[in-house]
């Protein structure tokens, strides 16, 4: 679910409570990226060769995930109803 963009991940919730028999359970887990393995996997991010990599690892970002701080600016990153 952390792929989509908040857009899409209500549009998918919202699909699968219809789908749902009344009693069933969904159950999502996604991985969440804070701490000290955040600053490994998003500094290598930051200097892997991929276009638009510069502008969503800053150095503020990775230091917010690291601190575990939800950045304002993440909503600017995560835009559009595609696939992230």
């Amino acid at each position: 679910m952390e792929h989509f963009s908040e857009i899409n991940q209500l549009k998918y919730l919202r699909r699968m409570k219809e789908v749902l028999h009344d009693n069933g359970k969904i159950y999502i887990s996604v991985p969440i990226e804070i701490g000290f393995p955040s600053l490994i996997k998003n500094f290598r991010r930051r200097f892997a060769n991929y276009e638009g990599n510069e502008k969503i690892y800053t150095i503020e970002n990775i230091l917010n995930s690291y601190l575990c701080r939800y950045s304002e600016n993440f909503k600017t990153i995560r835009t559009g109803d595609g696939y992230l």
